[in-house]
């Protein structure tokens, strides 16, 4: 899979969306695909407005498509790549550094938010079960303090498009700007808001289908009686300020039922991670500085 790039696995409509637009408002969530330009029939500009406006309507609710759930694979500590073993309890993790594996995973490349999802799985061989939940786990970057992952749920909202009504109907008025007149302005209009109505609702039922498949395949709290295991990933928001890393330490605390306290501890390899620059500062409000003075 080296050298080779996954298909656009976003929704159409966020595809349209960004192509009606023409841009990202977030420079650190902006995807780079070939532009793609939507362009008045010939012959039709200035003439028959309604045509071009049943049209580009059918164009936009054509272009909507939901989420496609992607199926997490099967885990076992022995098939993880990093595993450890303590006592009567085993410890597997995957990372999903790769931009690739994860837009095949989640269906968006995750380390354009800064996230690192790690697969987890754990085995319990002793007579006492074990619970396990996602604040037992923590992840050590070089010349960090380990950090806990973050909710699923989290994760998948922080993908959330900001595009809103308001911007469709500028779109829908651009879209119509070869017909002249109060009418293709008010036609532009009606486009911009019909269409935005069918892209919001689509965007949310992508949004909602994007969160539950986060929700399925992230680590929930579970109760390991003997011989069972239990898998689910793990999501980890990359601080501002880090350095490339190529390593990092999962642990795993658990505490049994005579009270005594297991550590186990995964050293993940070849990430590969880039780090990310340090946040900048604040600029103070004008008003404050005012009031100062």
């Amino acid at each position: 899979m080296a050298g080779s790039r996954l298909p656009d696995t976003r929704s159409g409509c966020d595809r349209l969306g960004q192509t009606l637009l023409g841009l990202n408002r977030n420079p650190s969530l902006r995807h780079t695909h070939p532009t793609v330009t939507m362009s008045v029939p010939a012959g039709t500009s200035g003439k028959r407005p309604g045509r071009v406006f049943a049209l580009i309507v059918t164009g936009l609710l054509a272009a909507c498509s939901s989420y496609h759930a992607h199926e997490a694979p099967r885990a076992a500590p022995e098939s993880m790549p990093s595993r450890y073993r303590a006592g009567s309890l085993s410890l597997g993790a995957d990372a999903y550094s790769q931009p690739d594996r994860q837009e095949q995973m989640f269906g968006e490349d995750l380390t354009r938010i800064a996230v690192l999802p790690i697969q987890a799985v754990v085995t319990n061989d002793a007579e006492q079960a074990v619970t396990i939940a996602p604040e037992n786990f923590r992840l050590a970057l070089p010349r960090q303090d380990a950090a806990a992952p973050r909710p699923s749920f989290e994760i998948s909202s922080l993908l959330a498009p900001e595009i809103g009504i308001a911007d469709y109907a500028a779109a829908g008025v651009g879209a119509l700007g070869g017909i002249g007149g109060a009418i293709g302005a008010i036609a532009g209009r009606l486009i911009g808001f019909m269409g935005a109505a069918a892209l919001d609702w689509s965007r949310q039922s992508t949004l909602q289908a994007r969160g539950e498949d986060y929700e399925r395949k992230g680590w929930k709290a579970v109760k390991l009686g003997r011989n069972q295991s239990a898998s689910g990933f793990l999501f980890f928001v990359i601080p501002p300020g880090t350095a490339p890393f190529d390593e990092a330490v999962l642990h795993l605390t658990v505490q049994q039922s005579d009270n005594h306290t297991m550590n186990l501890s995964i050293t993940l390899k070849g990430l590969g991670c880039k780090g990310l620059p340090a946040a900048k500062p604040e600029e103070p409000d004008k008003d404050d500085q005012q009031d100062a003075s």
